[in-house]
């Protein structure tokens, strides 16, 4: 096979001739290799180069209230008070409904995989989350110190929760008494969700 490719490229006068004979002759292993490559790069680049969430924060009530693009100005503000300016790392803020099954499903899973550092859910979905022993953090009491005694949950005289309208942020998003801020206990990055709370203005 190499003996009869040199002699058909020795035919070959010029170099455009040459390379349209390889390409034609190796154009299968030309095609896989230009598809691996591709791949390679392709992964490669979404691993160096994705966003890696500082503060993950959830919104999770009985309506999607950040849907079509309101999470971004939030976003924004959060990564403002935490001083991010790299762009590789960034405030994820996720949201959904508890009235679909399927978002309820994806909270629990975020939930468990310990990806949520601040959750915004309705009273109901707080309540049954708070039968597990330990579900949520204490909340530090420069953020709590802030509002009325009205607006926060107590458990054990420790406030592990807050109705999220009471926090300016939050107040053109939920006007309900019954969406509730509060820290899961099983969160990854409980200091920075610390932080961004003292940061937060009521």
């Amino acid at each position: 096979m190499k003996t009869a490719l040199h002699k058909e490229l020795k035919t070959k006068k010029t170099f455009s001739e040459k390379a349209r004979y390889l390409f034609y002759a190796y154009k299968f292993e030309i095609i896989v290799f230009t598809i691996c490559f591709g791949f390679i790069v392709f992964f490669g680049q979404s691993i160096l180069f994705r966003s890696k969430p500082v503060l993950n924060v959830c919104v999770y009530t009985t309506e999607n209230t950040l849907a079509n693009g309101k999470d971004e100005p939030i976003r924004n503000k959060f990564n403002n008070l935490l001083h991010i300016s790299n762009n590789r790392e960034s405030v994820q803020v996720m949201s959904g409904s508890t009235k679909k099954i399927s978002d309820e499903i994806k909270m629990q899973s975020l939930l468990s995989a310990g990806q949520i550092d601040i959750l915004i859910t309705n009273k109901a979905q707080f309540n049954q989350l708070n039968k597990h022993k330990n579900a949520f953090r204490v909340l530090p009491n420069k953020f709590t110190n802030q509002f009325n005694k009205s607006a926060l949950i107590y458990q054990n005289k420790k406030v592990i929760g807050i109705k999220a309208k009471n926090i300016k942020i939050f107040q053109t998003l939920i006007n309900s008494d019954n969406d509730i801020l509060c820290v899961p206990t099983k969160g990854e990055h409980h200091s920075e969700a610390f932080k961004l709370l003292n940061a937060l203005e009521n």
